[in-house]
């Protein structure tokens, strides 16, 4: 009997170690390779096999303990290193993909650079950096001066938009904003992109000016911030046709086409020779200025949803056009809470939206005080999806802005308190299907796509000079609707191949944490921390908390679902260099806690996230 139990016992070990292998071949598989990651039958014959394990270790225990025990024991460490080993592989090679991912960049932005080069043997960097330098200073300068003529050459109608209408409400409050002792402390190629339509370059520009608020009627200062340094990012297109002019082109002050010296028409053509010259097909134009803190690298045209199929029916459309009608329908809507009044976005929007905005006006109202957004600042624009339809096509951008709520009367008095507070909006801006871009006007998105006359006049939806409709889709796009962003549209908003916009997912968890009306030092502590390691600015989470706090409309997850989703796209953002850190691991419980999550939903999300980010990681590497 008791050779017949050595001879049971010992067939028992044989038959865990049989398991055990097969057990340990299929988890080498799933992580090597990821067969069947997700199917139904890798995942029930794992259960069934662990389960036969763990029966036969027990029944071995209590009828062999001088060799069950030992055995479990050894089993347990056995599979505990395992796992730890498997996860170390992970996350090196997450690290590794992430680091390679970031030398591709760098190596296509170099590889673009060349493709100008070879296009145009005018193009050097020196020269491009000193054309940035000194379109930068004179910008600084008309801004200062509140005239924007000697810049109107080289800048697209959304900056120029921006700019006057900027200018329009500092006149209209008596004052202007002074910009003195300028100093370009340096400008660098960040990145560059080459296709069919464009060639863009991305410089960075760290500048230091003395920035004082001066008031119109009597000179004196009102406001002094001097000496303080700046980073922005400047965003430069031209067609790819164009080449490098000689005497400056644009910045320099001639016609890049016939040399002459600049004389700019209404319609953004040279008054000599007639070109389109603010179109980017005879040199570089500035068409978009982002702060330090939103700057990521663009998301690549392909990966937008809906992209592909408006560009089969629609070659000339381009991203870059789209958003910088975005912009001008955005500092239009900005300008109507300032006047009061829908006039300013006849325009650009669809009669449709017009009682829409003036009923938000009149509910915004404080008796005689109108609501305006002071000091209003954008951050960026993205495109997040594009719908091409039967009767029109619709795009959705989201534009990241801050300002602070102030009110206003007839008398130009302004009250109001708190601080600068962020507003990530969905703008969704809309056309005829049948519509075309008209490619040689890229660029004025403030002038009639009739006759080319920049927009003007009051409240009236056509063009002031060759009647036009303007606003009705048919010859551009114009404003549908504004929305505020949600939780569920992270991921769309994600920027860049591989990447997650922090700032997004930090939103969605300071909204969170303020879900009940308060949240505590320690939580705010960790926000902050977390946002330091992203490369978020402490001032840029300060606007975030005030948001929070006031309770403005931020992406805060309205479910459990859309809480799982945020919660992904932070550890996605945590392990993006391969590893969780423990104070990432207390801010990522923090959300969960504050989100109704459980702790076994955060570890079924890491575990989950880094299969999925290493699986990618491997393919990206082997591929």
């Amino acid at each position: 009997m008791r050779e017949a139990g050595r001879r049971s016992s010992w067939c028992m070990i044989l038959i865990i170690s049989v398991v055990l292998l097969a057990l340990t071949g299929t988890v080498q598989a799933r992580v090597g390779g990821g067969q069947r990651y997700g199917g139904a039958r890798g995942g029930d014959n794992g259960g069934e096999g662990l389960g036969i394990v763990v029966y036969l270790l027990l029944r071995l225990c209590v009828e062999q303990p001088c060799i069950g025990v030992p055995l479990t024991i050894a089993v347990i460490v056995g599979l505990f290193l395992h796992r730890k080993h498997r996860r170390k592989v992970q996350e090196a090679t997450i690290a590794r993909s992430a680091t390679a991912r970031r030398q591709s960049m760098a190596a296509r932005g170099d590889a673009d650079l060349e493709a100008i080069r070879s296009s145009d043997p005018g193009f050097t960097e020196e020269e491009f950096r000193e054309m940035v330098k000194t379109a930068f200073v004179a910008l600084q300068n008309a801004w200062s001066n509140q005239d924007m003529t000697p810049v109107k050459a080289y800048v697209s109608d959304g900056v120029l938009e921006r700019f006057g209408l900027q200018l329009d409400m500092q006149r209209a409050m008596g004052y202007r904003n002074s910009m003195k002792e300028i100093r370009v402390l340096g400008v660098r190629i960040v990145s560059a992109h080459t296709d069919s339509r464009f060639h863009t370059i991305h410089a960075e520009i760290h500048a230091r000016a003395d920035d004082t608020d001066v008031d119109l009627k009597s000179g004196r200062t009102l406001r002094v911030n001097t000496g303080e340094d700046f980073i922005e990012y400047w965003t430069f297109l031209r067609k790819p046709g164009a080449g490098t002019p000689a005497g400056g082109g644009l910045v320099g002050g001639f016609c890049p086409n016939c040399g002459a010296s600049l004389a700019l028409t209404d319609a953004g053509t040279c008054g000599y020779c007639g070109a389109h010259i603010t179109s980017g097909a005879f040199d570089w134009i500035l068409t978009g200025i982002t702060q330090e803190a939103e700057w990521l690298p663009e998301r690549p045209s392909e990966q937008i949803p809906g992209y592909s199929e408006i560009v089969d029916k629609d070659p000339g459309f381009n991203i870059q056009p789209l958003q910088d009608t975005a912009a001008v329908v955005f500092w239009r809507y900005v300008k109507s809470y300032f006047d009061g009044s829908p006039a300013p976005m006849a325009k650009v929007a669809h009669p449709l939206f017009i009682p829409t905005l003036e009923r938000n006006l009149r509910q915004t109202a404080d008796g005689e005080w109108r609501l305006y957004f002071h000091d209003a600042a954008v951050g960026s624009v993205a495109i997040l999806d594009i719908e091409p339809g039967n009767e029109f096509d619709r795009a959705r951008l989201l534009i990241k802005w801050s300002a602070w709520n102030r009110y206003r009367n007839s008398d130009g008095r302004v009250r109001g308190a708190g601080d600068r507070s962020i507003r990530p909006q969905v703008f969704t801006l809309l056309r005829r299907s049948d519509t075309k871009t008209l490619v040689e006007k890229d660029f004025h998105s403030a002038h009639c796509p009739g006759c080319a006359a920049p927009y003007t006049g009051g409240p009236s939806g056509q063009c002031d000079y060759c009647g036009k409709p303007l606003n009705d889709g048919s010859g551009a796009w114009v404003l549908d609707s504004i929305t505020a962003f949600s939780a569920d549209m992270l991921r769309a908003s994600s920027a860049g191949a591989g990447t997650v916009n922090p700032e997004m997912v930090l939103w969605a968890m300071a909204a969170t944490m303020f879900a009940d009306g308060k949240a505590d030092a320690a939580q705010k502590g960790l926000l902050e921390s977390f946002s330091a390691a992203r490369g978020v600015s402490a001032g840029k989470v300060a606007q975030m908390v005030a948001a929070a706090e006031s309770g403005e409309p931020l992406p805060k997850p309205e479910n459990p679902v859309q809480a799982r989703a945020v919660l992904e796209e932070m550890v996605g953002m945590a392990l993006s260099d391969g590893t969780i850190c423990a104070s990432e691991m207390k801010f990522l419980e923090s959300f969960a806690v504050s989100a109704g999550l459980s702790g076994a939903d955060l570890r079924t999300v890491i575990a989950g996230k880094r299969k999925t980010l290493y699986r990618e990681a491997k393919r990206e590497i082997s591929g």
